[in-house]
């Protein structure tokens, strides 16, 4: 188990991702096909819509992460189009957030929105994006 509580298991020469295990569930184990970030990605980011919907507010709190020292470095390249998408129509930016395309992909990457869900939402959403691949 690592810190924090959170177990994660990767066979080596494993092609899949190690997803963590929170404490309210011992002993299990779950790991994610390299091939499935995507739609997990657009499970979460649908979530975020609705809690954008529910508090406006939150868009605001965006735009001020992409100024602020939490914001990656490494996500600079992305800040002005999010940005331009923050300060445009909201129709747009709801849009873009959910829109299945690799441009929308990569910005999902660089989200100033990581703040919106908790882990243990993250968590539920992986959960069931994992349920219905195994039902698949």
């Amino acid at each position: 188990m690592s810190r924090g509580g959170r177990a994660s298991r990767r066979e080596p020469g494993d092609s899949q991702t190690a997803i963590p295990v929170f404490d309210d569930s011992p002993g299990l184990r779950y790991t994610l096909d390299v091939w499935r970030p995507r739609i997990f990605s657009l499970a979460l980011y649908k979530r975020v819509v609705e809690r954008l919907a529910e508090e406006p507010s939150l868009i605001q709190r965006a735009a001020d992460r992409i100024d602020s020292p939490t914001y990656s470095p490494t996500h600079a390249a992305y800040a002005s189009r999010w940005r331009a998408l923050l300060a445009g129509p909201r129709d747009e930016l709801l849009a873009k957030l959910v829109e299945d395309s690799d441009d929308a992909q990569s910005l999902r990457q660089a989200s100033p929105f990581a703040f919106v869900l908790t882990s243990r939402e993250r968590y539920a959403i992986w959960k069931a994006c994992r349920r219905d691949a195994r039902a698949a």
